[in-house]
């Protein structure tokens, strides 16, 4: 029973923080967190200009924290580019810079329509988490994005193990 606890425990972390080993292996919370806002501070200012396009730090920080709300949700790209003031290309040129996974979906409806869309997910729980202002275990379970952000990580937890067979 106690080894069961300490697998849960750490698996609990491990979406909570994030898989990055810095943030995951922290010695505290705090560590972590600080971890986390650097990483996302260093993407968008320094590593995104390094590959080419120039769009304000800030401006993708707002679409990363909107897509964050969003986890697990349909993909509205028209709702978003509405929202950032851009339009529906700006916002797939958005999403292809930022560490967010486009999971294909197929479904009918009651008129038995067939809706493609796609489901958004931020690919790491800890950065959507610190994206959020989750920083800890009880903010998480006190969010509504709680659901998604399981979701999330279970969605990269088996792509991760399953690629190499799926070809993903």
């Amino acid at each position: 029973m106690v080894r069961l606890c300490a697998v849960s425990c750490k698996v609990e972390t491990l979406w909570i923080r994030g898989g990055f080993p810095d943030s995951f292996l922290a010695a505290s919370e705090r560590a972590s967190v600080l971890w986390r806002e650097n990483f996302i501070r260093t993407y968008l200012e320094r590593d995104i200009p390094q590959l080419g396009p120039r769009i304000p730090a800030e401006t993708l920080r707002r679409f990363w924290v909107m897509l964050g709300h969003h986890q697990g949700s349909l993909l509205n790209a028209a709702e978003l580019g509405r929202s950032l003031g851009v339009d529906g290309k700006t916002v797939a040129r958005y999403l292809d810079l930022l560490l967010v996974r486009r999971l294909q979906t197929l479904h009918a409806n009651v008129a038995k329509r067939l809706v493609k869309s796609a489901k958004v997910y931020v690919r790491d729980g800890g950065v959507l988490h610190r994206l959020l202002g989750l920083d800890d275990r009880d903010a998480v379970y006190g969010h509504p994005v709680v659901g998604g952000s399981w979701e999330g990580f279970v969605v990269e937890t088996l792509l991760s193990v399953s690629a190499e067979r799926c070809g993903v």
